[in-house]
């Protein structure tokens, strides 16, 4: 078993045993961190994800966008492509399960990427210098690779799970900015 393996299932193990309530808190804490963030107020198309299991909560992120007339996309799986495609979201739109029982947009659309302005990244462990451990199918690697430079990427991270540094591949692609419940981590020390 690979060292990203053997993290991957001792984090998902810890955070298996978490609280509702302790995630619940610490996803309004990366919530609130978000939401001061001046790139937020000046962007407007924001790529996130529909929480799962025990991941960060996203979906008061979502509200929040809703409530700040800023427009939401979600990908969706297509399997037989290993490719994450992205689809509007409206407010009142139907959401379904996907392959992984993630939901996702009903609407299916194919839009570009480098549409957005920000994309929320998914991950499991993400480390000081943005690279991150997710749940090892490479659909987010391969969706970053054709991003534009100038596309903010933050990756929602529980403090607990920010690790120092993390084994890397040639194919993986770093965050941006890290959120956690304590700070806001802006990798390569930019700020945005």
């Amino acid at each position: 078993m690979s060292t990203k393996e053997l993290l991957r299932n001792k984090y998902l193990d810890i955070r298996a045993g978490f609280s509702t309530e302790k995630i619940v808190e610490i996803s309004r804490e990366i919530k609130d961190h978000f939401f001061k963030l001046g790139i937020v107020e000046k962007s407007q198309n924001f790529l996130l994800y529909h929480s799962f299991g025990k991941e960060i909560i996203t979906h008061e992120l979502i509200e929040g966008l809703y409530e700040r007339e800023k427009d939401v996309y979600l990908p969706y799986v297509v399997k037989e492509e290993k490719a994450l495609k992205i689809s509007k979201l409206g407010k009142d739109d139907p959401m379904v399960a996907g392959v992984f029982g993630i939901k996702e947009p009903l609407k299916k659309e194919d839009i570009p990427a480098n549409r957005m302005d920000i994309i929320v990244v998914p991950g499991l462990l993400f480390d000081k210098n943005g690279y991150r451990i997710g749940y090892g199918g490479g659909y987010y690697d391969r969706l970053l690779k054709r991003i534009e430079d100038r596309i903010i990427t933050i990756g929602l991270c529980f403090e607990d799970f920010l690790q120092e540094s993390l084994p890397v591949e040639e194919y993986d692609i770093p965050v941006k900015i890290i959120i956690s419940e304590k700070r806001v981590l802006y990798v390569g020390g930019g700020e945005y």
